[in-house]
């Protein structure tokens, strides 16, 4: 005679064990694995991640919807790598938060090379993606005592659905951008004149600019990726109200030897009588990500996102100065 549980009594301990599971995978992939980084060399951290980052076990369900994501517009001829090479990214992301915490200025020395042109020598506003891992851009841009404010979403209740983790994870994350930018986090809705005065103080702006049209209050398409798509116009309106330069930048990572790479670009601050307009330098912004991406495709976080970039946004009637970015 059996003595097993009927079937609602069994759905409870399978729903516990589920829960543990996920919790176990989430202790796994936001903690233990990115906190290696804080007690080992980087070159043996790296090396470690990159044998990690050779099982299908990890990240999982993201590598698959990115994988499909990118593989909808070129198909990779080896998709094994490219999921390796995703899951090595997402690595490398997260232990850079144990990295900048627990790391001083001459990491930066021996494990970043910077490529473009130099920092704009005043307060700007500051461009880039959801690419690579960008922490250790803003510690080399604020090594020498400079001072730069990220613009954030605020993380709402209900962030990563529940998960203890990863809404910890951003949360230190978060703290450890001010921590490197020497300045506060400036949160999204309202926060047009909270930009325009740290501007004022000195203080350059950072954001990310590949952000789906449905959480901007403004947008403009441009091509990218082969059709139209709308970003964000909130930074480059910030730019030209305060006649400040942009520095579109991202912070990739060669994969071989797990030395860093900062492409800076700089586009000079507006000039009232040029005939170059907002329009334009969107285009010149997204075209920026299009050869990052063509460069190293699994270092893009937004695979997924991309349909939303498709399509228009039911935009706000805004002002000058009145709309976030």
């Amino acid at each position: 005679m059996s003595g097993g549980f009927t079937a609602e009594g069994a759905a409870v301990p399978l729903a516990w064990r589920g829960r543990l599971r996920h919790a176990a995978r989430d202790a796994l992939e936001w903690l233990l694995l990115p906190a290696v980084s804080a007690v080992v060399p980087w070159r043996w951290g790296f090396r470690f991640y990159c044998r990690v980052a050779q099982s299908d076990r990890l990240f999982g369900a993201a590598t698959r919807s990115v994988l499909a994501a990118s593989a909808a517009r070129r198909p990779p001829a080896e998709p094994t790598a490219w999921a390796a090479a995703y899951r090595l990214v997402q690595l490398i992301d997260r232990a850079d938060l144990w990295l900048s915490r627990f790391r001083s200025d001459r990491w930066i020395d021996r494990h970043l090379e910077v490529e473009g042109d130099a920092w704009p020598d005043r307060p700007f506003v500051g461009i880039t993606f959801h690419y690579g891992a960008g922490l250790w851009a803003i510690r080399h841009l604020c090594r020498g005592g400079r001072r730069a404010s990220f613009l954030s979403l605020r993380l709402e209740r209900g962030f990563a659905r529940g998960s203890l983790l990863p809404h910890a994870y951003a949360r230190a994350r978060l703290r450890e951008v001010e921590r490197a930018g020497r300045a506060p986090v400036i949160y999204t809705r309202g926060s047009f004149a909270e930009m325009r005065a740290a501007l004022g103080r000195g203080v350059s702006i950072l954001g990310l600019i590949d952000i789906p049209p449905g959480r901007a209050h403004s947008g403009m398409p441009v091509q990218f990726l082969g059709d139209r798509a709308w970003f964000p116009t909130g930074l480059l309106r910030l730019a030209r109200i305060e006649n400040v330069p942009v520095a579109v930048f991202t912070l990739g990572c060669d994969r071989a030897t797990g030395k860093r790479k900062l492409h800076i670009r700089c586009l000079p601050a507006h000039d009232p009588g040029a005939s170059e307009n907002d329009e334009e330098r969107l285009q010149i912004i997204a075209r920026e990500l299009e050869q990052a991406i063509d460069a190293d495709p699994p270092a893009w976080h937004a695979w997924a996102d991309l349909p939303l970039f498709r399509q228009a946004p039911a935009l706000r009637a805004t002002r000058d100065g009145d709309a976030d970015a």
